[in-house]
């Protein structure tokens, strides 16, 4: 079981195209605080990522996925900025905190900007995508399925001609 800390927008796409449930088999999801009130605002709208903001929820309720307190506040003010929200600078300071070397998030800006510091503290920032392939590394997921999944989330998420296709489309062409 990996343990990984993610963020709202990887919540809600892998939420939104099925696959949450069945990333619980192999991921422990963690969150910080500033995620659960990010997917708390979310569901307020009636589009499909309130909906699925509401799963989310349902998920904390039943503890499949844990909110984390953040202990230290300076790991957070230190990696804010004008890429990094709060919600991403919370789950960086989570991996740090609970040394968890797994960050899982679809913000690209924000993991540009997170990188180095990233390295530094040894750990790997992944897409979404990767839990799918992960998926399919168990077998829990065919390679027939695997591309069905990423497809849709690529066109779910709107990702169409920008880096996250083309981050996403380089796992369908992978053996």
């Amino acid at each position: 079981m990996i343990r990984a800390v993610v963020d709202t927008s990887s919540l809600i796409s892998l939420e939104m195209i099925g696959a949450l449930e069945k990333s619980f088999k192999i991921v422990e999801v963690l969150i910080p605080k500033a995620v659960e009130l990010e997917i708390k605002e979310m569901k307020k709208y009636d589009d499909k990522e309130g909906l699925a903001a509401k799963n989310v929820l349902k998920w904390v309720k039943k503890s499949q996925i844990k909110t984390i307190k953040i202990k230290k506040q300076e790991n957070v003010e230190s990696t804010l900025s004008k890429n990094v929200g709060r919600g991403e600078a919370e789950c960086f300071a989570c991996c740090l905190e609970q040394r968890i070397s797994t960050l899982i998030m679809d913000d690209v800006n924000a993991a540009y900007r997170l990188e180095g510091l990233a390295i530094a503290k040894e750990i790997k920032i992944k897409l979404s995508v990767a839990v799918l392939v992960e998926l399919h590394r168990k077998k829990l997921l065919n390679k027939n399925e695997l591309k069905t999944s990423i497809k849709k989330l690529i066109k779910t998420r709107k990702w169409e001609g920008g880096a996250l296709e083309i981050l996403c489309k380089k796992y369908l062409h992978a053996p």
